[in-house]
């Protein structure tokens, strides 16, 4: 047995849960209008059930099957594709108190399904090469110049998954804490982001060791490279003054 079997968070479904992605503004009446980074996006006179979820999802993560109204395959599914990158993607246990973790778009492009999916039991895995993991100051996040999407790791549970994939594994192999079900999924979000490499055909090598373009990039130099231009990320770009009227003139 899987020693991740025994843990707390194995009681329960874990649940793909939405929200708006931070510095949006939702204006409501007869149209709906979404204020974000990039721009405005306008929904004409949409149904009851679209409005009560958008509602729901500007005070945090939303398992929309909830929505009063909701049904599989109907308008709150075509509502995630249209908005796809001015929302945040969660994973979490029905029941938990905070999401395992989260990716937020970084930027309009940001359109991949990231929601379904799960990694084979027995397919190696390895973080990329390429992800980036720091501190917040309130928690860890990762982030990679061949992502669009910023992983928030909001549990240790997800640190620990993170740490026991920084070389080939597959998910069988993995103990953090988490149910294999559970690793699969979190795998899966974070390989459909960009973030983990998969093997193609089940063994190495893997997806990004064939791309020639990549390899004489290290990590520091290609995510210099693409945060310092626009389009892939959400970072105030240029002269940005944090730090006015402090440590001397400004």
């Amino acid at each position: 047995m899987n020693s991740s079997d025994r843990h707390p968070l194995a009681r329960g479904r874990l649940l793909t849960l939405w929200s708006l992605r931070p510095g949006t503004h939702l204006e409501c009446g007869e149209d709906v209008v979404l204020h974000h980074r990039w721009g405005t996006e306008r929904l004409v006179r949409p149904r009851a059930v679209v409005q009560e979820a958008l509602r729901r999802m500007n005070f945090g993560p939303v398992n929309l099957a909830n929505v009063p109204g909701a049904r599989s395959g109907g308008e709150l599914d075509d509502l995630v594709d249209r908005l796809r990158p001015l929302l945040e993607c969660s994973l979490q246990f029905e029941g938990g108190v905070r999401p395992l973790l989260s990716l937020v778009t970084m930027s309009p492009h940001a359109e991949v399904d990231v929601s379904g999916g799960e990694v084979g039991a027995d397919t190696p895995v390895r973080l990329s090469r390429f992800a980036v993991l720091r501190s917040t100051g309130d928690g860890f996040v990762m982030e990679s110049p061949l992502s669009l999407y910023r992983a928030r790791l909001a549990s240790p549970e997800a640190m620990a998954l993170v740490g026991m994939v920084g070389r080939a594994t597959t998910p069988a192999e993995v103990t953090a804490g988490l149910p294999l079900d559970a690793v699969r999924r979190v795998l899966g979000l974070l390989a459909a982001a960009g973030l983990v490499t998969v093997a193609p055909g089940g063994r190495p090598p893997f997806e990004e060791e064939q791309d020639e373009t990549l390899a004489s990039w290290t990590a520091m130099d290609l995510l210099f490279h693409t945060r310092s231009t626009l389009g892939r990320h959400d970072y105030d770009f240029g002269a940005v003054r944090r730090r006015a009227g402090r440590g001397g003139a400004g």
